[in-house]
């Protein structure tokens, strides 16, 4: 299911090979549904988060990388992916199309909570509903 394109991206993305500007939200998904893939979703959340932080500390934006968001799309991902395993990434994103909308967190999450200090530097628990489960 992985391909040598995909290898070679998430590999560019673990070794900071990619510019920050060139690395959008699609790309956060496609890097979640590759390490979903390859490790199932439990180490793929761990290993985003440990990739998101090298890269935002890489481009000189240590204080952006925000923990509960990198993990709450890990798990949205996650979800999606149990609903259609078979799916490439692009064919499910055309599934399923609310991954590409960035507010999709915040039908999980109060602003007051997902942009707290607590929820950037730890995992927190979404005060609205819970998240979908994979």
């Amino acid at each position: 299911m992985i391909d040598e394109q995909d290898r070679t991206f998430l590999n560019a993305l673990e070794h900071g090979a990619i510019a920050n500007h060139a690395f959008r939200h699609r790309d956060h998904l496609r890097a979640a549904w590759l390490y979903i893939h390859e490790r199932g979703p439990i180490a793929a959340e761990r290993a985003m988060l440990e990739t998101i932080a090298r890269f935002a500390s890489a481009h000189g934006h240590s204080a952006k990388f925000h923990h509960t968001l990198t993990a709450a799309w890990v798990r949205l991902v996650a979800a999606h992916v149990a609903c259609h395993r078979e799916a490439r990434f692009d064919e499910l994103i055309a599934l399923d199309d609310r991954l590409l909308d960035k507010d999709l967190p915040l039908r999980f999450y109060s602003r007051e909570l997902l942009f707290s200090e607590m929820a950037r530097a730890r995992w927190m628990e979404p005060d609205l509903q819970a998240l979908p489960t994979s």
